[in-house]
This record gives C-alpha cells, sequence and structure tokens, in this order.
C-alpha cells in the first residue's frame, strides 16, 4: 500500500496540475483546452484509485469504482480529440464526433445503475492478495468496455499516422511523439488485464506519463508552425473556384467551388457521359450572381471519379485561355461561355524542382456582381457629369460647356485649316412675352426655340444656352456664307413655330448674329464679335441674320435683308 498510493496520488496531482495549465492556456491553441479535457479525466480515474485503494468499506469501494469506469471513458475520448486536433489543426469538437462517443458512456452508467440486479460489470468486491486493498471483479460486460476503449484508440493512432504520412520530414516528429504518448498506459494496461481481479490497475499511472509527454509537446514554441492546415479542408471550403491543370491545360483537380462555377457556365460540362448519376445532392454555398439557364438549382455530383477531370480548361470554362509559362497572369472573362457571369481570372504556372513548368493553377472570382454595380455607378457618374453640363430648362448644353469646349473647336480648326463659325442668337421681344403671358410661358417659348435649334443643326455643331434667352450655336467647317445660309433656314423656322401656352398659340422671332473663324481668331473674340453683329441685327429691325466682317468686336457688320441678301 506504500508503494501504490503514492503512485496514484502523484498521478491525480500531475493531471489535475496539467487541467489548470492547459484551461489557463486554451485561447493560446485548440490544443490546450482538448489537453486539459484529457488530463481531467486522467486526474478523476487517479483520484477515485487512491480512494477506492484507501477504503476498507467494499460498498465505498464499488462506489468509487463506479466513477473510475465512466473517468476511463473520458480519458478515451479525450485522447480521440487530442489525436484529431494533432492530425488536423482545423479539426473542433461537434455533435457528429461527440454522439457516437457518448453511446458507450451512457450504456456504462445505465450497467453500473443497474449492476446490483444483473452482476454482468461488476460480479463483486474482494480483497487482494498483495497488499491487501479491496479489488473490483471484472464481469464479462467490462470487457466490453475494454473493447470499445482500445477500438476508440488505435482510431485515433491510426488518423495520426495517416497524417504523419502526408507531411514533409521535417514536421513528422509532433505525430511520432503523439503516437508515442500512449505507449506508457497501454503496456502497463496488457500486462494488468491478465492480472485484473488480483492486482490494482495501474493504467492511470501509465496515462499520467502520457499527460506530462502531451504537454510538453503542446507547449513546444514551434508547434503551430509543425501542425499544418489539412490541406484538402482548406481546398474545398475555399469560396473561389481553384482547378489544378497539368502542362497540355486537362484538368486534374478541382475543388467543389470550380464544380459549381462550371455547373452554371456550361451544366453539360459538369454530368458524366453517360447521363446524370443516380445519387445528387444540391449545390452548396451557391455562387452568388445570375443563375443559369436552367430552371430552379443545378445539382452537384459527387462521386471518385469527377467528370471534369480529364477534359480540357478551354472545355470546362468555355473559353479560349492562355498559358504562358512566364509568369503570373490576371485575365477578366465578360460573360463566360453566354452565362451572365463575369470572372477574374488568376493563373499561375507550377513547377518542378528542377523549374520547369509541369501545369497550372487558376483562381477564378466572380466579379459579375462588383461589375454590375461598376457599370452603374459609371452610368450614373455620366449622367451626373451630363447634368452638370447641361441647361435645366432646356436640355441644351450650359454656358460653362461652351466656354470648355469652344477652345478645342478652335484649335482642331487651326490644325484642320477648315472654317468655324459661332452664331449668338436671341429672342426677339421675350420680356413682352413674360410680361403679357406670364413667365411658364417664357419658359415654353424657351423650350420650343431650343428645340428647333436642336432639330436643324448637325451632329457635330454644338448649340448652348448662354442664359436668358440667348443661346449659341458652333458650326464647324461652315464657312461664312454657309453659315449665314444655315442660320436664316432656322430663322425661318423658328418664325413658322407656334409655341401653345395655356389657351394661347404663340409666336416669335429671332435674331442673330455671327462671326467666323479665320476671320476672328479666339473664343472669346468669336462670341463678341457675333454678339456685336446681334446687336446690328436688333438695331436693324430684328428677325434677321448679320455677319461680323472684322476679327474683334466694334468691327462693321455686314447688314442682311430677311431673305439673306446683302443690303446696299
Amino acid at each position: 500500500m506504500l508503494l501504490v498510493v503514492p503512485l496514484f496520488g502523484l498521478a491525480a496531482m500531475v493531471a489535475a496540475s496539467v487541467t489548470v495549465m492547459g484551461w489557463n492556456r486554451r485561447r493560446q491553441a485548440p490544443l490546450f483546452a482538448v489537453l486539459s479535457f484529457f488530463s481531467a479525466g486522467v486526474a478523476l480515474w487517479a483520484a477515485s484509485d487512491v480512494i477506492a485503494f484507501l477504503t476498507d468499506d467494499p460498498g465505498k469501494a464499488l462506489l468509487w469504482g463506479s466513477i473510475l469506469l465512466p473517468a476511463e471513458c473520458v480519458v478515451v475520448a479525450g485522447f480521440y480529440a487530442l489525436a484529431a486536433t494533432v492530425a488536423d489543426r482545423a479539426w473542433r469538437v461537434s455533435w457528429r464526433t461527440v454522439t457516437p462517443l457518448l453511446i458507450e458512456p451512457a450504456i456504462l452508467v445505465a450497467l453500473l445503475a443497474t449492476n446490483p440486479w444483473h452482476r454482468l460489470l461488476i460480479p463483486d468486491v474482494l480483497r487482494a492478495a498483495w497488499q491487501g486493498e479491496l479489488i473490483l471483479q471484472i464481469g464479462p460486460l467490462y470487457w466490453l468496455h475494454v473493447v470499445y476503449g482500445y477500438v476508440v484508440v488505435v482510431l485515433a493512432l491510426v488518423r495520426v499516422a495517416r497524417a504523419r504520412r502526408r507531411v514533409p520530414r521535417e514536421q513528422r516528429w509532433i505525430y511520432s511523439w503523439t503516437l508515442g504518448t500512449v505507449l506508457p498506459p497501454m503496456l502497463i494496461n496488457l500486462v494488468g488485464l491478465p492480472l485484473e481481479n488480483q492486482y490494482s490497475d495501474m493504467t492511470s499511472v501509465g496515462f499520467a506519463i502520457t499527460v506530462i509527454i502531451a504537454y510538453r509537446m503542446v507547449a513546444h514554441p514551434t508547434l503551430p508552425e509543425q501542425i499544418p492546415v489539412a490541406r484538402q479542408q482548406v481546398f474545398d471550403t475555399l469560396s473561389d473556384a481553384v482547378i489544378v491543370t497539368d502542362q497540355g491545360g486537362r484538368v486534374l483537380d478541382h475543388n467543389p467551388a470550380a464544380r459549381r462555377l462550371v455547373e452554371r457556365i456550361r451544366p453539360a460540362a459538369a454530368l458524366p457521359p453517360d447521363g446524370p448519376p443516380a445519387l445528387l445532392s444540391p449545390p452548396r454555398n451557391a455562387l452568388p450572381g445570375p443563375q443559369s439557364p436552367l430552371s430552379g438549382p443545378q445539382p452537384s455530383f459527387t462521386g471518385p471519379h469527377s467528370p471534369l477531370t480529364g477534359s480540357s480548361i478551354t472545355e470546362t470554362l468555355g473559353a479560349d485561355l492562355p498559358l504562358r509559362e512566364e509568369a503570373q497572369t490576371e485575365q477578366l472573362l465578360i460573360d463566360v461561355g453566354g452565362s451572365g457571369l463575369d470572372l477574374h481570372l488568376r493563373i499561375s504556372p507550377l513547377h518542378d524542382r528542377k523549374g520547369g513548368c509541369i501545369g497550372w493553377a487558376l483562381a477564378a472570382h466572380d466579379v459579375t456582381e462588383a461589375n454590375r454595380l461598376r457599370r452603374e455607378v459609371e452610368e450614373a457618374n455620366a449622367l451626373l457629369r451630363e447634368q452638370v453640363l447641361r441647361d435645366a430648362l432646356t436640355g441644351l448644353y450650359n454656358r460653362r460647356h461652351l466656354m470648355d469646349t469652344l477652345p478645342e473647336r478652335i484649335d482642331e480648326a487651326v490644325a484642320s485649316g477648315a472654317p468655324l463659325s459661332l452664331a449668338v442668337v436671341d429672342v426677339d421681344h421675350f420680356k413682352k412675352v413674360n410680361d403679357t403671358y406670364g413667365h411658364a410661358a417664357g419658359d415654353a417659348v424657351l423650350i420650343r426655340v431650343a428645340q428647333v435649334l436642336a432639330t436643324a443643326v448637325r451632329h457635330d455643331d454644338l448649340v448652348a444656352r448662354m442664359g436668358g434667352e440667348e443661346f449659341v450655336v458652333v458650326m464647324p467647317g461652315l464657312s461664312a456664307e454657309a453659315a449665314r445660309n444655315r442660320l436664316d433656314g432656322i430663322r425661318e423656322a423658328v418664325a413658322k413655330t407656334r409655341t401653345r401656352a395655356g389657351e394661347q398659340r404663340l409666336s416669335v422671332t429671332i435674331s442673330i448674329g455671327v462671326a467666323t473663324f479665320p476671320a476672328v481668331r479666339t473664343a472669346t473674340g468669336l462670341i463678341d464679335a457675333a454678339d456685336e453683329a446681334l446687336y446690328a441685327a436688333k438695331e436693324l429691325g430684328r428677325n434677321r441674320v448679320e455677319q461680323a466682317a472684322a476679327s474683334a468686336p466694334g468691327a462693321s457688320v455686314i447688314p442682311l435683308r430677311a431673305d439673306g441678301r446683302h443690303t446696299a
């Protein structure tokens, strides 16, 4: 007794200490929380061994033995969780994992509660011959509990061993240590099982050694770097479509997002050659954006042999992609395969150890919605810019746009050697219209005159409202004579036009002054010369076109009669 009790007590204290330390460091890494759970089970197991060993009452020994058996389940489940977390750093406890692990403990508790009636789990409590301690006798159902524990531990070891084979050699030590942690308790248990009804079970002491090794392993400063994130899980959970091809552009591998993308672009490309398989599953996390032309959600086919594997990337995406070996490239594919999808595609060459290109990795991001929003913003900005340059009443360009673009028109005329004419148009007696019929009627007259001007000019001409009842018409390529003839036709068209203002039908006339480049060579000079010609038209009786005859304001004006001929 003097030898066994200290061993059990030491095992309980060591496991309890690791439980506390692991729980305090749980925020540093998930492994600490799992180790804390595992070591808590070992501490409970070893503590129940101590109490059961010290008691002289068979009833109390049976009671603490009943606590000991569920503690064994906690240890087994904790070791499985520890091994799973080492094998895959992204692994987390879920109901899918917990539910199977709870079945055996639940059955065990039920058997312990009913043991006084069937005695198939613990038939009796006897005193051992070695040191006189009370020993729980093992019934046939207990061996099923032992088999369950070994099955769970072996499954955990297999998971770690498989993960160990997939990582580089320099990272395998963490997996080797995990496999080695289970050796002390397994050796002790295997030796003690044949003597289970004669000597105290020392397995909890072996697990205390496991706890020490595991804590040293988990607390190693480079542990996060030594446990790689599971490649397949990361690859499969990427929201962007990823496709890996060989040097010839044939698909070797792809993630589920790539399959869903292909199903939307080319539904037939995702089907096996002989038609849909028997088992279908709905697509997960379908990409946002316009749906396939097929009605309803498209199926996602699963199976060991994907119909995409082996097909060319051109057939898969329905687009001819230049696969170059030089470096990573990016492309924007608009309306891929006529599906309405826009993709941002990043193509990266894959190299062997000698630097040779052996294939490509393609990552496709759906930018359909982003492009739609960008186009809407561009259209809204263009509309806003247009509104800034337009007159709110007539819809013609405003003075600001005229003054911004007129120098450019003159520069073009200088470069081409072609003439350019500019006319200032004014509505005759406009104040009388406002005073007699009201401002609404005046606005209607301005709108009607603007419509006549806009429809009477050529595509390259510019019509702008200078302000009030005054307009400007810029006519590139027209000489003074040609401009005068065109403007006189506009004058006649306005005179014949009637404007409805309430119950009234109004008619107005316009006076026009025109100046021509190169006789006048600056923007302000053209406007001033045309404006002075307009003033002359007003002085000469209105409803007429007058031509500026010099290159500066104040120059003489050649009067025109209403029929467009020069006056004497």
